[in-house]
């Protein structure tokens, strides 16, 4: 493995094997989650994750059949005309996007995909005209994919070029979310000359990730080059070129093009794209031995950042590796201190009382390695419990979930890395729909939709939450180990 020398090497790092490596994969492992994806997994079909989110597809395709029957149902075609207030006669298309328009900023996007989906034939009479693009939009956001497939359909058979590039645009945005990257790369598979500026910049950001995620490094390096410095789009594009060189190990390629963005005029906007950059530079340093380097790139973290965890981390690892133990102790207490559920802060239960050692403060070290044990125990425990008490969660009830990430017996679980957002917003739409819903016969449908959803959930929030048991675990095991180490020490000094 490319990264034993930073500690066998350098560091000198004399401690159990099962610690080493652990050690080498909390910096694998932070690389991984900062790049533009996150390892998945999925080799086998007996993959857990695999089985889960072929489950979620299914659960996505009675979702959009269910969709599309409530709002075709007779008494809700009938309040899509009340909505409209205007004989068929006066009907325009400023007119219906103007009503349309006016739902949405009123938080009633029920209403608004209501009226293009009873107006369906009508837009279909008129798609020269951009508006069309807003249609897509509202329903492929809301997920009402059917009516949305049925228009870009149609104007594929009956409109022009432009159109057609610009709805393929949307469609491709819709199948990357969902991390479909073959459809993705499908819808973009066209000419491009017919898309706006900022629009082709974004198509081509769309297909490079696509063809990164696909694991085809060297093409998408090229589209991603084709995105030009004055879009809004070029300092992802450049980061998404860095990630790809790293991940062909051409580690100063992506040095050059980090530190290249990094002193280029950021915009206050862009804050959080160089707090990225610099954790990317500063890990790709750290595994390099560039430990000096790697430091300060980290402390070029705003404090406010989502990644200044991880970057405490990597400033205490790099002052670890280049023998600053008290620099080491000082930043990984700061961490520790905060006593955040990330695994990251978790993780300096563990660390600290090795530093302890190497500076040959025996009690102390003892003393941080019970406090480990103690502490991770406690965790165990108190996950084990939790899992116990999770029967079908109902998720429009969990208050704490946010951006896919769920805060679970003082638990973080990001779903975002693994599992397409649309499963998420996809109960938010059941509620929407259950609570429009006119026909006693989709009633029960919606109902058995919904308990299918919430037994998956709970299924997969079992699974992360054994997840972080073992780590815990392992976390545990090397504490113990510790503590081992150092009777063996103290027998032997006694002797």
């Amino acid at each position: 493995m490319k990264f034993i020398s930073i500690w066998t090497g350098t560091a000198q790092l004399k401690c159990s094997p099962t610690l080493k490596f652990k050690l080498l994969l909390i910096i694998c492992a932070l690389i991984v989650t900062t790049s533009i994806y996150a390892a998945e997994n999925q080799q086998t079909a007996l993959n857990p994750l695999v089985i889960e989110l072929s489950k979620i597809k299914k659960l996505d395709l009675r979702f959009k059949k269910l969709s599309s029957a409530v709002y075709s149902s007779h008494k809700n075609q009938k309040e899509a005309k009340k909505i409209l207030n205007s004989k068929r006669s006066n009907m325009s298309i400023e007119k219906l996007h103007q009503k349309v328009i006016q739902q949405i900023n009123r938080n009633h996007h029920f209403a608004a995909i209501l009226l293009i989906k009873t107006n369906l034939k009508f837009i279909k009479n008129n798609l020269d005209d951009q508006r069309v693009f807003d249609f897509i939009k509202i329903l492929l956001k809301h997920n009402e994919a059917n009516t949305a497939k049925s228009l870009y359909k149609q104007i594929q058979s009956d409109g022009e070029q432009f159109y057609i590039t610009n709805a393929a645009l949307k469609f491709a945005e819709y199948h990357s979310q969902r991390k479909e990257w073959q459809q993705t790369l499908k819808l973009l598979n066209t000419d491009l000359s017919e898309l706006s500026g900022e629009n082709t910049a974004l198509a081509l950001i769309l297909k490079g990730e696509a063809l990164q995620r696909l694991k085809k490094h060297r093409e998408a390096i090229k589209i991603y080059a084709r995105v030009k410095q004055e879009s809004h789009y070029y300092g992802l594009a450049q980061l998404n070129i860095a990630t790809a060189y790293i991940r062909q190990d051409w580690w100063t390629d992506a040095h050059i093009i980090i530190n290249k963005q990094l002193k280029s005029n950021l915009t206050d906007q862009t804050t959080e794209l160089a707090n990225r950059l610099s954790l990317i530079l500063g890990y790709s340093l750290l595994s390099k031995e560039y430990f000096r380097e790697a430091r300060e790139s980290f402390r070029n973290i705003s404090l406010d950042s989502q990644y200044i965890n991880k970057a405490l981390m990597g400033i205490g690892l790099s002052a670890f590796g280049q023998g600053d133990n008290i620099g080491a102790l000082n930043v990984l207490s700061i961490l520790k201190d905060k006593k955040s559920e990330e695994l990251v802060v978790e993780e300096c239960y563990m660390l600290l009382p090795h530093i302890y050692k190497k500076l040959e403060q025996y009690m102390t070290a003892n003393a941080g390695y019970s406090d480990a044990i103690n502490y991770y125990q406690s965790r165990i425990n108190q996950l084990k419990k939790s899992i116990h008490s999770i029967n079908n969660l109902n998720i429009k009830k969990l208050t704490s979930i946010k951006n896919t990430s769920l805060l679970i017996a003082n638990t973080r679980l990001d779903f975002a890395n693994r599992y397409p957002q649309y499963f998420f917003a996809n109960i938010n739409e059941l509620d929407t729909l259950t609570k429009n819903n006119s026909s006693s016969k989709l009633k029960s449908q919606l109902s058995k939709l919904n308990k299918d959803y919430n037994q998956l959930f709970s299924q997969i929030t079992k699974r992360l939450l054994n997840k972080r048991i073992k780590e815990l675990q392992s976390y545990l095991s090397q504490s113990q180990y510790g503590v081992a180490q150092l009777y063996d020490k103290s027998d032997n000094s006694s002797e």
